[in-house]
């Protein structure tokens, strides 16, 4: 589950920028907390991938 979350993110960042990347972090991980056992890992993919941008906190 956790590269299927990071790919999602990736893949918007691609195709429709940083604050829509931002906004599925969101959606994942600050405005619901079913995924946040997956965050952690997610976090490090995407900062491995330079993708690290995406991680917001609010």
């Amino acid at each position: 589950m956790t590269p299927y979350i990071a790919n999602n993110i990736e893949i918007v960042y691609v195709t429709q920028g940083l604050t829509a990347a931002q906004d599925r972090y969101r959606a994942w991980f600050i405005n619901t907390s079913i995924y946040s056992r997956y965050k952690a890992g997610v976090d490090v993919i995407l900062t491995t991938d330079n993708y690290g941008d995406c991680i917001v906190t609010e």
